[in-house]
């Protein structure tokens, strides 16, 4: 009253809480995606998922999925970005046969023609086989793989993960696109092909991979690493 000022000092305390947007939160529970491509195929071996992992680690194709899921009969790659999935979709069309047409192909062989058309069957494969065991023990490269869930797996897995690494020792055409690691915990092999003529990978042909087990500059007064 009459100009006079009343004033009380109290104390007040602030909370910080953090928190995510709605999108972050989504993506954070592994969730959330706007595009899924789902690859498959209608065979009873994966040599040609083998073959197109190896094609996306190269082209580091991976490195924008949220989630990659591995099912029996194919494999999905989740996206956040619709323009994500739709490049992996163009690296697919430009990489591997998505539309596997042999009834009007045209074979230029002076064997075929000479054959009754009635009796020519739609495809032979011709493949020499060696001593699977032995090209086994004496195979001296490894190949990365991606990181992905895996459910519904087949039983034989493995024989055909072998299938696969035995075309690419056979097809050099086939492994130009793969990136071929030396497998250190085996001894070296200088020879191209084994005592039976099985092919091999040349060490020439094969990346060395990375793995730092020590300081380069070592402890301290140590002398450099320098090989």
């Amino acid at each position: 009253m009459n100009g006079a000022i009343l004033q009380q000092g109290f104390g007040v305390e602030f909370v910080i809480q953090s928190q995510m947007c709605d999108d972050c939160h989504r993506i954070e529970a592994k969730d959330f995606w706007k595009a899924v491509v789902q690859v498959r195929q209608k065979t009873s071996h994966k040599k040609t998922f083998y073959y197109l992992e190896q094609m996306i680690l190269k082209h580091r194709l991976h490195q924008n999925t949220l989630r990659i899921k591995e099912t029996h009969d194919g494999i999905d790659f989740y996206y956040a970005l619709k323009q994500h999935g739709q490049k992996m979709m163009d690296f697919l069309q430009c990489t591997v046969p998505c539309r596997f047409d042999l009834a009007n192909s045209n074979v230029n062989d002076e064997f075929v023609n000479k054959m009754n058309p009635h009796h020519i069957p739609d495809v032979v494969l011709i493949k020499k086989s060696f001593d699977r065991s032995k090209r086994q023990r004496r195979r001296n490269l490894r190949l990365k793989e991606m990181e992905r869930e895996r459910e519904g797996m087949d039983t034989d897995d493995e024989r055909q993960y072998q299938d696969f690494l035995e075309d690419l020792e056979e097809d050099e055409a086939l492994r130009k696109n793969v990136n071929i690691f030396r497998d250190a915990s085996k001894i070296p092999v200088e020879s191209d092909t084994d005592d039976d003529g099985a092919p091999r990978v040349s060490l020439v042909e094969m990346l060395e991979d990375l793995n730092i087990s020590e300081d380069a500059t070592g402890g301290e007064g140590a002398d450099m690493i320098t090989a």
